[in-house]
């Protein structure tokens, strides 16, 4: 009888030392990046960029030399940084190919999946056809895989960097 206010005493001791562990162990788990991210657990945030960068890939690389005013407004929208200046250095060899072409070109995202989205970061996967076409020719599809980086510094989502794979 002697021994059970000791073995209740270990037995305290030992699940107070356990419950001490998951408080430590939950904390970690909670603090670590993939808990952060809320493309493992906030369904709307999610919908609402692959929504978003759905729209901008299909405007921004959909071109016709008919209009080409309306890509590059389409690009000063919703382009900045790296992706912004890869553009503007891409638009002029594309004015000069798709004019003396009569080329356009039509891309409609097929799927997507948000990476990861951490504060007002954003990188998804994209699949998406291109279809091109001439006036002289037949169209041509192309399949496209990218990943796209967005940035929403207010309300919008604006695309960052285009990387394309």
């Amino acid at each position: 009888m002697k021994r059970f206010p000791l073995l209740l005493a270990v037995l305290a001791v030992a699940l107070a030392g356990l419950g001490a562990h998951f408080v430590v162990r939950g904390e970690a788990l909670r603090g670590s990046e993939s808990a952060r991210d809320r493309a493992f657990v906030d369904v709307d945030a999610t919908a609402e960029v692959r929504s978003a960068v759905t729209r901008a890939v299909n405007r921004v690389l959909s071109y016709s030399s008919d209009d080409l005013g309306a890509t590059e407004r389409a690009a000063e929208e919703l382009l900045t940084g790296r992706a912004g200046r890869e553009y503007g250095e891409l638009v002029t060899v594309l004015h000069d190919r798709a004019a003396g072409q009569r080329l356009s070109v039509a891309t409609n995202v097929t799927d997507s999946a948000v990476v990861s989205l951490t504060g007002d970061t954003a990188r998804v996967l994209v699949f998406a056809d291109q279809t091109s076409r001439r006036a002289d020719g037949d169209p041509t599809t192309t399949p496209l895989q990218l990943t796209v980086t967005a940035h929403k510094p207010d309300r919008t989502w604006l695309i960052t960097d285009l990387e394309v794979h």
